[in-house]
C-alpha cells in the first residue's frame, strides 16, 4: 500500500495539520484500522471504494464518497478492502468551526 503526507500550505497551517491518503495495490486486501475518538476531525475525499463501517447489530454501512469524521466518544471499526484509494484533510482540533457553519457536535 502507497501512503503520502503532505503538509498544507503556509496559510492554512494554523487549521490543518496536514493532507494524507492512502492507496492500495491491485488485488491488496488491506485490513483498515479501528478509528480511535479524539478531538480533531478528519474530511475524506474517496476515488475508490469507501470506507465500509462495521456496525454493532448489523451488515456493514458504506460511507458516501466524501465524508467528515469526528469522532468524540466511541471508536468506529473500518471493515478491510481490495480498494483503497483517498485523501484526506486532518483538521487541527478545534479548528474545523472555521470551515463550517455546522456545530462539532452533529
Amino acid at each position: 500500500m502507497r501512503q503520502f503526507h503532505v503538509l498544507p500550505d503556509a496559510v492554512l497551517q494554523p487549521y490543518i495539520d496536514r493532507l494524507w491518503g492512502w492507496e492500495s495495490a491491485p488485488d491488496e486486501l488491506v485490513a483498515l484500522p479501528t478509528l480511535l475518538p479524539g478531538t480533531g476531525a478528519e474530511l475524506y475525499f474517496h476515488y475508490r471504494q469507501p470506507f465500509h463501517i462495521q456496525m454493532p447489530a448489523g451488515e456493514p454501512e458504506a460511507c458516501a464518497n466524501a465524508h467528515l469524521l469526528c469522532l468524540r466518544s466511541k471508536p468506529l471499526p473500518l471493515c478491510a478492502s481490495e480498494d483503497v484509494g483517498f485523501i484526506a484533510v486532518r483538521f487541527r482540533a478545534g479548528k474545523l468551526h472555521r470551515f463550517t457553519d455546522i456545530p462539532a457536535g452533529e
